[in-house]
């Protein structure tokens, strides 16, 4: 199983072809950080979507929006984004995804059928997504 890491120069066409691939698949969302641990959002809802805002007069994320269907529509906002994960068991074919933030927490949207959030991709250490001076953006904190 591999886990490669988007560039950030490739994220907007990454998540549009993403969102189109899988759209109406069902996912599982998890928000992750040191402080509270790893919990569900949302389990087994039909995947609407993700979008990447842009700092205003730049091409750095400002943040993704996260939107799954279901009983009541989830929206989840990742603010200041850095890195961007992808697990893929075998070439070409994903299982998960996962989005760090600058402040050290990330949100995992698996969409194995099994719902597993257990893959490797969810055992990358916190805090990987604090900013650096090769992935700086303005949210820097």
């Amino acid at each position: 199983m591999a886990i490669r890491q988007i560039e950030l120069r490739h994220w907007k066409t990454f998540l549009d072809d993403f969102s189109r691939h899988f759209k109406d698949r069902c996912v599982s969302v998890y928000a992750m950080s040191d402080e509270f641990g790893t919990h569900a959002l949302g389990r087994g809802r039909p995947l609407m979507g993700l979008s990447m805002e842009l700092e205003k007069d730049a091409d750095t994320p400002a943040a993704i929006e996260v939107l799954v269907d279901g009983a009541e529509c989830l929206r989840h906002v990742i603010s200041c984004p850095c890195k961007l994960w992808v697990e893929q068991p075998e070439p070409g074919e994903d299982a998960a995804l996962r989005i760090d933030a600058a402040d050290g927490s990330a949100v995992l949207i698996d969409f194995r059928t099994d719902g597993a959030a257990s893959g490797n991709i969810s055992d990358l250490e916190l805090g990987v997504g604090r900013l650096n001076a090769e992935n700086r953006t303005s949210c820097e904190i």
